[in-house]
């Protein structure tokens, strides 16, 4: 049985905690695929990356990304990455430990140009009740109104289309739920066709994170003693003619590229799985 630890009650202990997921996420990447999204950056493209997700800790793996598409591109040309997160994250709804962890995580991405805004899923108004007459749901749509305008104000997008940790979590077999389809309000679905139809340039990112349910699980919201590294697969940039050639195009043709091409078997699922998949082992 993996041990586990809740630092819940020692403020020193979750920094410490935090300093260390950093060094856990190991980039795995082919230099020329950076190069490409950089350089597409500085020529103006409006840069996004698409992560699965696994865990809430799946930020950390993101914000390392972001480091080194920031120290590649020049300074005038991006002011840094949106990142919305479920607002229920930060109310205790979720967690008071995770909520706890999530101030000073902000914190941290926030000093590497990676800026958390909240956003309310529709399963936040259902199950915790934040309507349209709450003032998360309001301060909600503004974070909308920003990443609509992150082209006018020089910010890339970083996301998790699935919109929720299940594919982290474990079924009564005692295996992965694995990569789930879209949430079809996810923001990638609305930015790209309008990026198309106002000819506006961008490129796509695609992050497959491998193992991050093992170091901080969404069902027990508990840091494991791992010893294993969390595997971050940046894969190809993907550019706006694979979008423009194809028109039934959604967030989940990036996410059929990262389970056949970034993911290890096991993290795929049932929804993703497919015999023509690159199996990473």
């Amino acid at each position: 049985m993996k041990e586990t630890e809740n630092f819940s009650d020692n403020p020193i202990s979750i920094e410490k905690t935090l300093d260390g997921l950093f060094d856990k996420f190991e980039l795995n990447f082919d230099p020329k695929n950076l190069d490409l999204f950089t350089k597409a950056i500085n020529h103006g493209a409006v840069p996004i990356i698409i992560s699965n997700h696994q865990s809430l800790i799946d930020g950390v793996a993101i914000t390392k990304v972001i480091e080194k598409v920031i120290s590649q591109v020049n300074s005038e040309k991006l002011n840094g990455f949106y990142l919305p997160y479920a607002v229920s994250i930060n109310t205790g709804d979720q967690d008071p430990f995770v909520t706890q962890c999530f101030t000073s995580l902000a914190e941290k991405c926030r000093e590497k140009q990676v800026f958390l805004i909240p956003v309310v899923r529709k399963k936040d108004k259902e199950k915790y009740g934040i309507d349209e007459h709450n003032p998360l749901y309001i301060n909600s749509q503004k974070s909308l109104k920003k990443i609509i305008s992150l082209t006018e104000d020089k910010y890339g997008l970083a996301i998790f289309p699935e919109g929720t940790t299940q594919g982290g979590r474990l079924n009564k077999l005692g295996r992965f739920f694995g990569l789930s389809s879209a949430d079809p309000e996810n923001a990638v679905d609305y930015l790209i066709p309008k990026f198309i139809k106002k000819d506006i340039d961008f490129c796509v990112l695609p992050i497959g994170i491998n193992g991050s349910c093992n170091l901080f699980s969404p069902d027990t919201y508990k840091v494991g003693k791992t010893e294993s590294n969390i595997i971050v697969n940046i894969g190809d940039v993907m550019e706006p003619r694979v979008f423009k050639d194809n028109p039934k195009f959604s967030s989940n043709t990036v996410l059929t590229n990262i389970a056949q091409k970034l993911l290890q078997p096991e993290y795929v699922g049932s929804f993703f799985r497919s015999p023509q998949r690159v199996d990473l082992t």
